[in-house]
């Protein structure tokens, strides 16, 4: 291989986080042809519960270490348990969603990744969608440890 060449076959197989999932989600409606912008959406909802479940594992693991650390707020003493989670959850939801929105998830982020993303040959354009699956087993893998063993 060329000294040249190098540096570019580097940089094409290696795809960062954020344009392997907005690029893949709209690659995969763009084949079933459908509406391709629906795969912003999609992935931001995604990357919120990524992210919600980042939040959920670091919760679980400083409750281990500070049993006080998730007692409920005043505002929702009222509530039953249940109730309680249901409004948190929204409220986490709500938040991560619109700080997505706001940076990462913007229309114009979105067209400048998958832009970048529709460069790649197809064989990783195929694989990407289970690379993305990785990062969320892994979470869920965590909590479920974190649960069971802690």
């Amino acid at each position: 291989m060329a000294a040249t060449a190098w540096p570019f076959y580097f940089k094409r197989k290696n795809m960062r986080f954020l344009k392997m999932l907005y690029g893949s989600q709209y690659y995969a409606i763009w084949q079933k042809g459908g509406d391709a912008s629906k795969g912003r959406q999609n992935a931001n909802a995604f990357l919120t519960m990524l992210i919600i479940m980042l939040l959920v594992a670091i919760g679980l693991f400083l409750h281990k270490f500070f049993p006080d650390f998730l007692s409920r707020p005043g505002f929702l003493r009222n509530f039953r348990s249940r109730s309680a989670t249901r409004i948190t959850a929204l409220m986490a939801f709500g938040v991560v969603y619109a700080a997505i929105l706001l940076t990462v998830g913007s229309e114009k982020s979105f067209r400048r990744y998958v832009a970048a993303f529709m460069e790649y040959p197809e064989e990783i354009k195929k694989r990407s969608q289970l690379r993305l699956l990785v990062p969320f087993l892994a979470l869920l893998l965590v909590i479920c440890c974190l649960l069971i063993f802690l």
